[in-house]
């Protein structure tokens, strides 16, 4: 949580006190800020219940008061700031990332079976890196002064085994269920972005999934 909002805090004295009025402030943001929830078509304002004194909600209250600093730090202060947020952006480096979906890759890269560490049901949508960056663009270039907007490909929503099975099959690799070590889903299931908003500043995703792991797979290749 300090990484997080001590980190929005400095970068925002920084723009003030060097009078940097004409500078965007964009903290980066994802689907956890929206909560625990299972809801289709999360839109931008909707916000559900979590466990404040869990310590899995730290990342979400982190997430959302670097928003919430930041919508008064332009209020007071009048930098423009707008909050982009992420669905499950994926695209080359990916394999190197200490994250789920980095350990599909590398070991679809490697020619390993793909190890699983959950039962694969939860769901979201899945956004290629050259999409999620036009999003981000469209976002700094055409967005609204503290206003969020949803990045994401809903023609990517897919369960987590369905994205495994993608990879799989483009590399012609197996997929290696871990039960013993099996992960509670650290996203909502179900939970699907809303992307109206961003593609009313004309933005859209031109990249499918299939594509993408071809892609990512190329490159390293």
């Amino acid at each position: 949580m300090v990484s997080n909002i001590l980190g929005a805090k400095n970068m925002l004295d920084l723009i003030v006190s060097q009078n940097a009025k004409d500078s965007v402030f964009i903290p980066f943001s994802s689907a956890f800020v929206y909560g625990n929830t299972s809801k289709g078509n999360i839109k931008e304002n909707d916000y559900q219940h979590f466990e404040i004194t869990s310590y899995l909600s730290a990342y979400i209250e982190a997430k959302r008061a670097a928003e919430t600093l930041s919508a008064a730090y332009s209020k007071q202060y009048g930098i423009k700031t707008v909050f982009p947020r992420f669905s499950g952006a994926f695209g080359s480096g990916a394999e190197e990332q200490n994250t789920a979906i980095g350990s599909f890759f590398s070991d679809a890269i490697y020619k390993r079976d793909i190890v699983m560490k959950s039962d694969g049901q939860d769901k979201g949508d899945y956004c290629y890196l050259s999409d999620s960056v036009t999003g981000l663009f469209y976002c700094l270039f055409y967005g609204q002064n503290s206003e969020a907007y949803n990045i994401a490909n809903t023609e990517c929503f897919l369960s987590r085994l369905e994205f495994v099975e993608k990879i799989a099959d483009i590399a012609k690799v197996g997929i290696v269920r871990n039960v013993e070590t099996a992960l509670k889903p650290t996203i909502a299931r179900g939970a699907r972005f809303d992307n109206t908003k961003l593609r009313a500043l004309g933005w859209k995703p031109k990249v499918s999934p299939e594509d993408g792991i071809e892609r990512l797979i190329r490159s390293v290749l």
